[in-house]
């Protein structure tokens, strides 16, 4: 057993929270709970384990195809047994299809305290995450393991920027031997999302291990390592050890911040409004090194997932009970027959190329050595003529051979093609070519290839999504403050950003860029981001097929290469291309540059003299708008004084003439009272009365005043006022003046038919009564 293949251990997991875990149970209580999860994990997924094995030597090892005994029996009886590992190469096809279309994992917001801008960020932060851990190696290793054994696992790790740094940051790291890692028997989800506890075995330095944590350190965890032949310590020199992560639920009290917020309430600071409170289950993952004596160290893992992600291949539950099923395992018996039959095809074959020559004794005698072997010879010798009959001899013949039977032929092309069948893998699939069938048949059948084995690509992209939601929490843990930080876009290339920037003053929010409640840009601590997957070839491999769509298009939309050149020759690998590009950039029109990549290129005095430029505008265009707003205030102003003025004027203009209307009224009226009175006989004190109240000397008319409502500008209320002598009366409705002008006297009523005094009292208006 090679020592360096097997799995390494985490020993920075320790550090991945500054808190230390609340756990203060004993050495003891923690070693009995973790052997009593191993023992339940063995039995559980030792089987399941085994049959991975099985299927995963079977394409690997030398000579596994073959069943020993049988194998032997052929050797001993001088019968080839050959191998022929078509089964490897359908399962590399398979797992080289994956290579070929990367899953990349894209942070989604959720909530309002979320953005699109600080998700395209934390993209970032896990492709940056990606490179440095070398996750495509660990991603190859699960997906190879699933492929080949039906089961592989991926890790997330915690370990430091540096040597000398106390900054830490998330890994990525492969499982190169999935019979080290158990997890919880009651998982089901196909991402490990459901799993509550897990162990990850490991080797490490005895030496390293007495320096670090004694003598009392070095037993190695698993004291039975017969279940598992690769768990034999070979070497004194290494010491099993072991990982352990569970998660705890401790009932705790939420409360609901005014801001929308939520925080349990031992976060909780002075002054934050809580809205409401419930009772809720606070998950923490405790996570434990150990061997088999002693606890070396304990923490606490930040976010809700333990960090041991499965990647299944097929998975079938009967009932409660779970079969996992690598690519292979089908095809395994279709294998075996094609290399009996291949096998028995080559020695009848053989057998035709040996078959013994047929020679009477006179004419080999004297050259019996030479017959009795003839391999290598390139002549032979043989008897002309009888000596005794003198007559001539033929020469030696061999024996006659029928050839293979047709039925073996046969019967190994069958079982080849039952390897097909059973593996839905085609022949376009494999690189044959059909030159009788069409493309479309051709397409047709590669599609049916790939979503026969649909699932083991699928079930990558669901562990490495689950990869994404463990990393999110990691980076909102440990980036809490401003920093400048390294990020890698789509294309690959790497671009600093700053972290919880502070918003500069003139400084413009992007398209889906949001401030957050702290008032911070790229702000990692508030908000909950979800995760998808995109899955696609790789960049460079798009990058090929759209330089041919490019390319092709050119020949229909010729603008495209006037609008876009410098972009066009990008995708072009040439040496020296990038800079000829450059230089097509800098002479293309002002249209068709990119503002912000035109901003990029300027020297960092002119850009920072741009941006007081955009402040000193932005802080104009507020003191213009200030401004237009006071000059509309001032015009709706002068406007509404001109309108009251005009509407004064019109109102004055109504009155002056229904006081001139009124007026030669009342003057009709007064000289028919007058003649009235003359006729009749009344008391001298009213006639003196009436005439001083009608008298056209103390008629008093009222200005209109300088503020009207609109029942004071209706013509039909305007009116006049009579004087207080005239008894305190109002001003005479327009019914009343009608019916004081119908009771003028004619001429009639005033010389012989004028009607008694008690007459025109009764039937006068009130104001006309004595």
């Amino acid at each position: 057993m090679n020592l360096d293949d097997i799995e390494k251990p985490d020993t920075d997991v320790k550090d991945a929270d500054p808190q230390k875990s609340d756990d203060k149970r004993s050495d003891d209580d923690i070693l009995s709970e973790i052997r009593g999860f191993l023992t339940e994990a063995q039995d559980y997924w030792n089987p399941i384990y085994q049959k991975g094995r099985e299927d995963k030597e079977f394409v690997t090892i030398d000579g596994a195809q073959w069943d020993a005994v049988a194998k032997k029996a052929r050797e001993e009886d001088g019968l080839p047994s050959l191998e022929i590992n078509l089964a490897r190469t359908y399962c590399r096809q398979q797992i080289n299809t994956q290579r070929q279309n990367r899953p990349q994992i894209q942070p989604l917001p959720v909530d309002s305290f979320a953005d699109i801008e600080t998700a395209n960020t934390i993209k970032g932060l896990v492709k940056d995450t990606e490179s440095v851990s070398d996750a495509e190696s660990a991603y190859d290793a699960a997906a190879e393991n699933a492929v080949y054994g039906g089961m592989g696992f991926i890790r997330v790790i915690t370990d430091y920027v540096s040597e000398d740094s106390f900054d830490q940051e998330p890994r990525i790291v492969a499982v190169h031997n999935p019979e080290s890692v158990y997890i919880d028997p009651m998982s089901k989800a196909l991402d490990g999302s459901d799993n509550t506890r897990a162990l990850v075995k490991s080797w490490v330095d005895k030496d390293e291990l007495i320096k670090e944590h004694g003598e009392d350190a070095v037993d190695d965890f698993d004291s039975d390592l017969s279940d598992m032949p690769s768990w034999y310590n070979i070497s004194d020199k290494k010491v099993l050890v072991a990982e352990y992560f569970c998660i705890e639920s401790d009932v705790k009290e939420l409360c609901l911040l005014g801001d929308g917020s939520t925080k349990w309430k031992e976060e909780v600071i002075a002054g934050e409004l809580v809205i409401k409170t419930r009772k809720s289950a606070k998950k923490v993952i405790n996570w434990y090194k150990v061997t088999g004596s002693k606890v070396l160290d304990r923490t606490v893992f930040i976010g809700r997932f333990i960090p041991v992600i499965p990647v299944y291949g097929e998975v079938t539950f009967i009932g409660e009970d779970r079969h996992i099923f690598s690519l292979v395992h089908f095809a395994k018996d279709p294998s075996r027959l094609f290399n009996y039959w291949k096998s028995t095809e080559a020695h009848q074959l053989s057998e035709m190329v040996d078959a013994p020559y047929v020679a009477a004794v006179e004419q080999i005698a004297g050259y019996e050595h030479e017959w009795k072997d003839p391999k290598g010879l390139r002549v032979l010798h043989y008897n002309y003529k009888d000596d005794q009959t003198g007559q001539q001899l033929p020469p030696p013949q061999r024996v006659g051979f029928p050839g293979s039977p047709t039925g073996v032929l046969n019967a190994a092309m069958g079982a080849q093609q039952a390897i097909v069948d059973v593996l839905n893998m085609h022949a376009p699939a494999m690189g044959s070519s059909q030159n009788d069938q069409s493309g479309v048949a051709l397409g047709k059948l590669q599609n049916q290839q790939e979503t026969s084995n649909f699932h083991f690509p699928d079930n990558l992209n669901k562990s490495i999504a689950q990869v994404g939601r463990i990393l999110i929490p990691q980076y909102q843990a440990f980036y809490t403050e401003q920093r400048v930080k390294r990020i890698i876009g789509e294309d690959g290339k790497p671009q600093t950003i700053t972290l919880n920037e502070a918003m500069k003053p003139g400084q413009q929010l992007k398209k889906g860029q949001t401030l957050s409640k702290n008032g911070w840009l790229n702000d990692l601590t508030v908000g909950r981001y979800d995760v998808r997957i995109m899955t696609g070839p790789s960049y460079n491999t798009q990058r090929q097929q759209d330089r041919t769509d490019f390319v092709q298009m050119l020949q229909y939309m010729p603008i495209v290469g006037q609008a876009a050149p410098d972009k066009i020759l990008r995708l072009f690998d040439t040496p020296g291309i990038q800079e000829i590009a450059d230089r097509v950039e800098r002479a293309l029109p002002p249209q068709f540059k990119d503002p912000d990549e035109q901003q990029q290129q300027l020297p960092p005095e002119v850009q920072q003299h741009l941006q007081q430029s955009d402040a000193t505008v932005q802080q104009l265009q507020q003191e213009l708008q200030k401004l237009q707003a006071e000059v509309q205030d001032k015009q709706a102003d002068r406007d509404h004084k001109a309108q009251l003025a005009e509407m004064d004027a019109q109102v004055k203009l109504a009155i002056a003439r229904m006081n001139n209307e009124s007026k030669e009224n009342l003057n009709e009226l007064t000289q028919a009272v007058k003649l009235m009175l003359q006729h009749m006989q009344v008391p001298a004190s009213l006639a003196q009365q009436v005439n001083q109240g009608f008298s056209d000397d103390n008629q008093q008319y009222e200005s209109p005043p300088s503020q009207y409502s609109m029942q004071d500008i209706n013509p039909l209320n305007a009116g006049f006022s009579l004087p207080e002598s005239n008894m305190g009366q109002q001003p005479m409705p327009q019914e009343q003046q009608q019916m004081q002008q119908n009771y003028a006297p004619d001429t009639s009523q005033i010389e012989n038919n004028a009607p008694p005094m008690a007459a025109v009292t009764q039937s006068a208006p009130d104001g006309f009564q004595g």
